[in-house]
């Protein structure tokens, strides 16, 4: 073999271990250095926030146009704008619900503020988020609610609510995110649809639905078992971390006549 050839072949040889060495020290480093960042769609269903009337007020001249509701268990006047509703109560207190953003909400209660401008009444210009509802279809194939309950820590599921007269109620899984006030809770459905409530910000309600999405995969990737349809199960599954009463008080099913027993 000829020494330019030789050359070659070691220089090529060279160059291969060079990049494989640059590749296997230098690229994981800059990886590592990125951060992955995954986004869940979110849908927003309903915002419930609460207001107050600047004192002092009356709603004599409020009433005249827009009386109290009867049918309403508190007495209330009820004045939809839109998506969100409102209702004003007799202390002056004003809750909104209904909104489907933050920004929807804004302009919900900027306009309520004129509103009740033509009223003499002042709106105050703060107001407090209570609850946001929403929802994600976190796991796009169907879930094995019972054997999903086993596996996830702080929820609760009991499957024989479904029987008998209890057949109206819905099959999810209550997922508690922690003990505290206000409770952050995820309703868990066997589509892989999960129902967020308790949030009070948008960033707390993405960071919990990134924080159960990553739990439920890693979940199905440990137990494949979870993922499948439902069965009827009779066996509920309490979480221990939470407490619950001994004793849930069922109506029985009354049992079937037989033809002999009625009267003739």
């Amino acid at each position: 073999m000829n020494s330019g050839v030789k050359k070659k072949a070691i220089l090529s040889y060279c160059e291969s271990y060079l990049y494989s060495f640059v590749l296997s020290f230098v690229m994981p480093s800059q990886l590592s250095q990125k951060k992955v960042k995954i986004k869940i769609n979110i849908n927003i269903s309903n915002i419930v926030a609460k207001s107050q009337l600047v004192p002092p007020f009356s709603l004599s001249s409020l009433t005249s146009q827009y009386p109290f509701d009867p049918q309403a268990v508190l007495s209330r006047i009820y004045i939809p704008h839109n998506h969100t509703k409102f209702s004003i109560f007799r202390t002056g207190t004003v809750i909104s619900r209904a909104s489907r953003s933050l920004n929807d909400l804004e302009a919900s209660f900027s306009w309520l503020r004129a509103f009740l401008f033509n009223f003499d009444l002042k709106l105050s210009h703060h107001y407090q988020v209570i609850n946001i509802v929403a929802f994600s279809q976190l796991v796009s194939s169907p879930l094995n609610l019972h054997n999903l309950a086993s596996h996830l820590p702080n929820c609760s599921y009991d499957p024989s609510f479904l029987d008998g007269e209890h057949a109206r109620l819905v099959d999810c899984i209550t997922y508690y995110f922690r003990q505290g006030r206000p409770r952050f809770t995820a309703l868990i459905f066997p589509t892989g649809k999960v129902t967020f409530t308790g949030f009070q910000s948008t960033s707390d309600l993405e960071a919990h639905a990134l924080k159960l999405s990553s739990l439920l995969s890693q979940i199905s990737q440990n137990y494949p078992d979870v993922l499948g349809p439902s069965l009827k199960f009779h066996k509920p599954h309490f979480s221990p971390f939470y407490s619950y009463p001994d004793k849930i008080k069922r109506k029985r099913n009354k049992p079937i006549k037989k033809p002999g027993d009625f009267e003739k």
